[in-house]
């Protein structure tokens, strides 16, 4: 299961945000939640292409740097931002409208295809069998 959340982080919100998992599925104690962010666009033959990265994901700001991350429980992902800056200095394109997927593996599965590196988007997707046209876009709150 892979779904895609939208995030604003504020300092109204402590730079947190969330996304209770539906009734649409249900997450086991046992299962795996993975989180990539929509780090950037590159043109790949001819076509754009959004470039995932996997959380923790570092970012260097200034004299310091900041961080994207996240933990979940089998109710709900919690996405933030944390780090050695103030991050109300952060310009808008790092904390509004920030897209992140979510896939859901579940820890057979997972042990089935050990030989996944599960930083890398593209190569879930395909170990997993992810099709990407059903990825379903929500909102955190």
């Amino acid at each position: 299961m892979v779904f895609q959340v939208t995030s604003n982080f504020t300092a109204a919100g402590n730079y947190r945000t969330s996304y209770t998992f539906t009734n649409d599925f249900e997450v086991y104690d046992s299962d795996v939640v993975l989180v990539y962010l929509a780090y950037d666009v590159a043109t790949v033959n001819g076509n754009e292409t959004i470039i995932w990265r996997a959380l923790p994901q570092v970012i260097p700001a200034g004299d310091g740097f900041f961080q994207y991350n996240y933990d979940y429980t089998q109710y709900d992902v919690e996405f933030f931002l944390d780090g050695n800056i103030d991050l109300s200095t952060l310009d808008n394109s790092w904390t509004q409208n920030q897209m992140f997927r979510v896939a859901i593996l579940p820890a057979e599965a997972l042990a089935r295809k050990a030989a996944v590196d599960l930083n890398n988007y593209e190569e879930v997707v395909k170990a997993y069998g992810i099709d990407e046209s059903k990825i379903k876009t929500v909102t955190a709150k």
